[in-house]
């Protein structure tokens, strides 16, 4: 009767596998699901704050273009162009944000001061093939404003991927914008996926170290129920064993042979009375 003991305690241990395995693997899609919504969280307000970024200070050159068209009655028109380019020539923000200008032909009016500046780049195109100056006066006219793109960081080979913002200033038919690249965002998103993936390792092995000792204290725990449930049964089991039965009596043995005579005959009840009849006929005679 053993094996009812063994039946508890294996059957106790099947369900807190089943039960561990089950919690265990939706916990880890859990975590991984949650993980990966944050990111993209993460991801889409870097984006955001990028995009809010690099227009707000756009809007700022526009407003010294703005300021120094409002002066061309004082200044000339000539010099008020000049003054224009050189304050958004001269603008920064952040560690290299910087600012350039286009004409809707694709002429550089400002671009860091360089020998680019005079020259026509319409038909520049970026790593992809990408027309990058036509894509960018096009989104600067009927856009919004965005464009994307790969081009090579300075003293580099390697093209990067890279975000503009541009603005069309009508006046002088200007596309004022900036760009910055965005692979920094990337890398960004890229330390916070490892960073996950290590929590979801981390948290796997809480999950199986939890499981195991969970099941070692039901083991123990089902040993000694099952040794509380089975002892009774096996003591019921052990009563209600069939036992074997008495034999039976032997049959009476009749036997045909004359019985021996008693050497102590006694008499017989006829006998008796008639003794009695022969005493009491003797009495009538005296």
């Amino acid at each position: 009767m053993k094996k009812i003991h063994y039946k508890i305690i294996g059957l106790v241990i099947l369900c807190l596998l089943l039960l561990g395995l089950t919690m265990s693997f939706v916990s880890i899609l859990k975590i991984r699901s949650l993980g990966n919504e944050n990111l993209k969280t993460l991801e889409q307000e870097l984006r955001d704050h990028f995009d809010l970024m690099a227009r707000s200070q756009v809007e700022i050159a526009l407003s010294l273009a703005e300021k120094s068209y409002s002066r061309r009655d004082e200044l000339g028109e000539d010099a008020a162009r000049k003054e224009a380019e050189i304050y958004i020539r001269e603008l920064r923000y952040a560690e290299d944000g910087y600012f350039f200008i286009y004409d809707s032909k694709g002429n550089t009016v400002v671009l860091l001061g360089n020998e680019a500046e005079g020259t026509n780049r319409l038909d520049l195109k970026d790593a992809d093939g990408k027309h990058l100056i036509r894509e960018i006066i096009a989104s600067a006219k009927t856009g919004d404003g965005f464009t994307d793109f790969q081009y090579n960081r300075p003293g580099e080979t390697e093209a990067s991927p890279k975000r503009s913002y541009t603005a069309y200033f009508a006046p002088w038919d200007w596309i004022i914008g900036t760009g910055n690249y965005v692979d920094d965002i990337d890398a960004l998103i890229d330390r916070q996926r490892l960073h996950m993936e290590k929590t979801v390792r981390n948290t796997v092995i809480i999950i199986i170290l939890t499981d195991i000792a969970v099941i070692l204290q039901a083991v123990l725990f089902s040993w000694i129920l099952g040794r509380k449930i089975s002892s009774p049964v096996e003591y019921l089991a052990g009563d209600s064993t069939p036992r074997p039965a008495p034999p039976a009596p032997a049959p009476a043995q009749v036997s045909h042979e004359p019985a021996a005579a008693d050497p102590d005959p006694k008499p017989t009840f006829l006998e008796i009375y008639e003794a009695d009849d022969d005493d009491s006929g003797d009495f009538m005679e005296f």
